[in-house]
């Protein structure tokens, strides 16, 4: 009687953990079967497909009602589980925001529109190659330029498995472009001479005309004038036998401007003039405007006044007739130069002022610079040296102006670039999130279905020998089985946790890394404010002293102005500001390259500070108060100096300093 009390007891248990174990297993299956249960009693007042094809429709005149349509759409997707549909409505939602230049959101449409793509046809499909090759070009947009090659070489080793030989050159070419846009021309002209060879075997002459065209460009902006002129010439000829007079028109002046730079300027009048008689032909109003515009800058190297005053009037009738004012703006600069060579400064002046004003109208500051600074040298040359002063002034606001807006450009893009890299970081965290959680799902119910058969087991066991005491050891064991599993549960969750604040550690660390680039762009652009606010406070001195002086010489007094400007465009003391500024920016940077290099002069060191501070070639002759052309010759002896390789980048070598 006892023993039966003891194995009722034992049932009851059993009976008792039976329940608890289902109703452990409970939460994680429970929503399987209700979300099938939602799903078979949905009910859908649209079609996803017609919302998609709605949204499409809209792409390109309203973006914003566009993504709401595939918004909607997205959801009937997901929620009756049509991943095509769903892939189709990321896509919409991401050219859209393309479109609107959001380009980080749209990187994150065109990476989930991929993963669905490849979720539902493998990582062969065709649409996810080609979402690879968007992802791609949003980053390429973004200046990110390393990103961009990562994604078009994942999508240029799908297409070429998939032997799409249109991708695989669509990917070359975008490779092309990116490579050029980091001034990286030799890599540029490899990609692009791979899709020049992939469209002659497939004998597509407008497609390799354009290859040719592209390889000319690299070839030109390299300097590499006799290369230029050899693809931009085989370009020529391959238009010429696809009967495409519109590119032909495009390459002759291609070439045109090739002979320009190379100062052989009646071949550059040659092939422009070819250049304007096809474009008249074929009536490309606004194109014969710029050939002519074009011309009369030749012309006016060449001296023919007459022949260039012609071109330019021409060129304005034209661009005031089609409204192009930007065109006219820059012609009326070139109608200014030329009535200075002539002597005729009152008619520049009018011209400079007419092309000031309407490039302040339209905003355009680059051109508003060009113009005060063309004023000011003419009232320079007539001698009326306050208004001369009056409008450097002007020019050297715009100038600062359009310094700084590069500047925040560039932290724009680094912000971006910082941005993407924090977003890919939480993305692979959540991942590895969503991984542990799913597999402690798994172990969840698992652990749920392994204890009811457990339980069964025992049941069954015990119903058919109760009366054997051995039972008891066995759930004994089951127990401590349990027990092991639990504490496997525990240092899952402890490897979690370590995952956890390894992630933040990371996303701590490129914030820092963040603060710092601010920090060091900000001293470097205040050096470059301080030194030149000096010089004009100076100058500023000077005129007040003037206004106050009774005696005052006109001319006596504009000569000391002059030579206080030139003394102050590159005094020693200017530099050892400078240098004082640099080195609380770049510590170390002159004692550590002066022990490698003890033999460097004092100009060699500042254009290795300028180099480190990242200038452009521009930038640092305006520094040096010398030509563009010197700058290069100043590149080439340090390089030599350094003993640097051919392939070796001057400007990365510096920065390891």
């Amino acid at each position: 009687m006892n023993m039966n009390r003891v194995f009722l007891r034992i049932e009851a248990q059993i009976i008792v953990f039976i329940l608890f174990a289902i109703f452990t297993a409970n939460p994680f299956l429970s929503p399987i079967f209700a979300q099938k249960e939602v799903l078979k009693k949905s009910t859908f007042q649209h079609d996803a497909s017609s919302l998609n094809d709605s949204a499409e429709a809209l792409l390109d005149s309203d973006p914003d009602r566009s993504i709401i349509y595939a918004k909607q759409s997205l959801e009937l997707g997901e929620g009756r589980n049509d991943h095509i549909q769903k892939a189709c409505s990321q896509r919409i939602i991401a050219d859209a925001l393309y479109y609107k230049a959001d380009y980080l959101k749209a990187i994150d449409f065109y990476k989930a529109s991929a993963e669905t793509e490849k979720s539902v046809s493998g990582k062969m499909a065709q649409n996810y190659q080609k979402r690879l090759s968007d992802v791609g070009f949003c980053y390429m947009k973004l200046a990110i330029y390393e990103k961009a090659i990562e994604y078009y070489l994942l999508s240029l080793e799908i297409a070429r498995e998939r032997n799409d030989i249109e991708e695989i050159a669509s990917n070359l070419n975008n490779l092309g472009y990116t490579a050029f846009c980091q001034g990286n021309y030799k890599q540029a002209i490899s990609f692009f001479d791979q899709t020049l060879q992939i469209d002659r075997e497939r004998k597509n002459d407008e497609n390799i005309s354009i290859d040719l065209n592209n390889i000319g460009k690299v070839y030109f902006s390299w300097k590499k004038y006799d290369k230029s002129l050899e693809y931009y010439q085989e370009s020529l000829n391959m238009a010429i036998a696809a009967q495409n007079e519109n590119m032909q028109a495009v390459r002759l002046s291609n070439i045109g401007q090739v002979y320009e730079s190379m100062d052989e300027i009646d071949k550059a009048l040659d092939y422009l003039n070819q250049a304007l008689e096809l474009d008249q032909k074929l009536g490309n109003t606004e194109k014969v405007g710029i050939r002519q515009s074009h011309l009369g800058v030749v012309y006016l190297k060449q001296g023919k006044y007459q022949e260039a005053y012609e071109n330019f009037t021409n060129a304005i009738g034209i661009f005031e007739r089609s409204n192009n004012i930007p065109s006219k703006i820059i012609t009326l600069n070139h109608l200014g130069d030329l009535m200075n060579a002539r002597d005729m400064h009152d008619e520049a002046l009018s011209y400079f002022y007419e092309s000031l004003k309407l490039s302040r109208r339209l905003g355009l500051r680059a051109q508003q610079m060009r113009s005060a600074k063309s004023i000011s040298n003419t009232y320079k040359e007539t001698g009326d040296f306050e208004k001369s002063l009056k409008y450097f002034e002007t020019y050297t606001q715009l100038k600062d102006s359009i310094f700084n807006d590069e500047k925040h450009r560039q932290l724009a893009e680094f912000e971006a670039r910082y941005e993407t890299e924090k977003k890919e970081k939480e993305n692979e965290l959540l991942r590895q999130d969503a991984n542990i959680q799913r597999k402690q799902k798994i172990i969840f119910i698992v652990s749920g279905i392994a204890l009811l058969l457990l339980a069964v087991s025992f049941i069954i066991l015990f119903t058919g020998k109760r009366k054997s005491l051995i039972q008891s050891r066995i759930l004994h064991d089951k127990e401590n089985q349990l027990h092991q599993l639990d504490l496997e549960k525990k240092e899952k969750e402890n490897q979690h946790l370590q995952d956890v604040l390894f992630a933040e550690e990371q996303i701590n660390k490129l914030q820092t890394e963040k603060l710092q680039q601010k920090n060091r762009e900000l001293s470097t652009a205040t050096v470059h404010i301080l030194n030149k606010n000096e010089v004009l406070g100076n100058i500023r001195k000077m005129a007040a002293n003037w206004m106050r002086d009774e005696d005052f010489d006109k001319t006596k007094n504009m000569e000391k102005l002059i030579r206080e400007v030139e003394n102050n465009t590159d005094l020693d003391e200017q530099w050892n500001q400078f240098k004082l500024h640099f080195e609380s920016v770049h510590k170390g940077f002159f004692e550590r390259l002066m022990q490698k290099y003890p033999t460097l002069t004092q100009n060699e060191l500042k254009l290795c500070a300028y180099l480190r501070m990242n200038l452009s070639t521009k930038e640092i002759a305006q520094m040096l108060n010398i030509g563009t052309e010197s700058v290069t010759t100043k590149r080439y002896r340090l390089r030599k100096k350094l003993a640097l390789d051919k392939e070796e980048n001057l400007v990365g070598f510096i920065g390891g300093f």
